[in-house]
């Protein structure tokens, strides 16, 4: 996921912070970002991942990406119960699902290694 060179400097966690926050007052609630999605963009289009600093804060920060990264997943699935959508938009869905579904493995991934790293630390 990571293996480019950064194109771009990873923002700040306060710029993602800040982001995130000028988005809540969109009408759509689905233009409105958490800090959580706004780094998943970060680290798309850097290629590299957030710096979360300590373990600690790294375990946290997983543990939170993966209830935003769950609430999107469980909203897909809801959609693709609608018999009415189109082949074309069930494609999508099922692309959304699988997008999804990777960036769940790679939280989960980088929560253990986390664990480990505070593990290895005590």
């Amino acid at each position: 996921m990571f293996s480019r060179m950064p194109t771009e400097p990873m923002p700040t966690g306060d710029e993602q912070r800040h982001f995130a926050a000028a988005t809540q007052h969109l009408a759509n609630p689905a233009a409105r970002l958490t800090v959580e999605e706004v780094e998943i963009m970060d680290e798309e289009r850097c290629g590299v991942p957030v710096n979360h600093g300590s373990s600690a804060a790294g375990i946290a920060a997983m543990d939170r990406r993966l209830a935003v990264l769950a609430t999107s997943k469980a909203k897909v699935l809801d959609q693709l119960e609608n018999p009415a959508w189109s082949a074309e938009i069930r494609t999508a869905l099922n692309e959304d699902l699988a997008e999804l579904n990777r960036q769940i493995t790679t939280a989960r991934q980088r929560k253990e290694s986390y664990e480990h790293q505070s593990r290895q630390a005590n």
